[in-house]
């Protein structure tokens, strides 16, 4: 199992590649361009362990992201689809942590207190980030040939998977080599 320095810097690499896809957050991103991406950030594991550290800033970068896919908190609106409601009530879950962390002079607080002004600012930005109820001016990636090499890599990862897939099926379902996937240290 990865140990948690390792997985917060697998964590800041995904966020930070999702805001520089979306110029922050000014388009909106389809999960199925960032497929490995995105299934960590939903994974509802990967909230509550930050959340459970009490890191603002993972919390509020998360609840960004999720709102560059177009995840949205819950509403009773008969257009919200029940299928969506699990992580719409995650992006709550972060928000209400954010929301219940502040400090009464406005800021975040940061988890290691030995940490300067900039990572205070750091942790309030992304944690007002996470509250942002977000409003794209349009689709992303930022560069469109990057949306040609994502959709390359997509198409030869799962081919990839496939032909894995098969050579276990023919070794009788030894365990072949596996794409490791993103995933938080458990939560006790």
């Amino acid at each position: 199992e990865m140990g948690w320095d390792d997985w917060e810097d697998q964590l800041v690499m995904v966020t930070n590649t999702i805001h520089a896809c979306s110029s922050f957050g000014e388009l909106r991103l389809q999960a199925a361009l960032f497929p490995h991406e995105y299934s960590l950030l939903k994974n509802k594991s990967t909230l509550r362990w930050t959340i459970k550290v009490g890191d603002a800033h993972l919390v509020g970068d998360i609840c960004h992201c999720l709102g560059i896919f177009g995840v949205t908190p819950p509403s009773s609106s008969p257009s919200s689809s029940p299928s969506s409601r699990p992580i719409q009530m995650l992006l709550k879950e972060g928000q209400d942590f954010l929301l219940g962390l502040q400090n009464k002079d406005g800021s975040w607080p940061v988890r290691d207190e030995t940490l300067g002004a900039y990572d205070l600012f750091l942790a309030t930005s992304s944690a007002v980030g996470g509250l942002l109820n977000i409003r794209p001016q349009g689709w992303g990636p930022a560069s469109a040939s990057l949306a040609v090499i994502l959709r390359r890599v997509n198409t030869a990862a799962e081919e990839e998977e496939e032909e894995g897939e098969e050579e276990r099926e023919k070794e009788g379902g030894r365990e072949g080599r596996k794409r490791k996937k993103l995933a938080p240290p458990s939560v006790t």
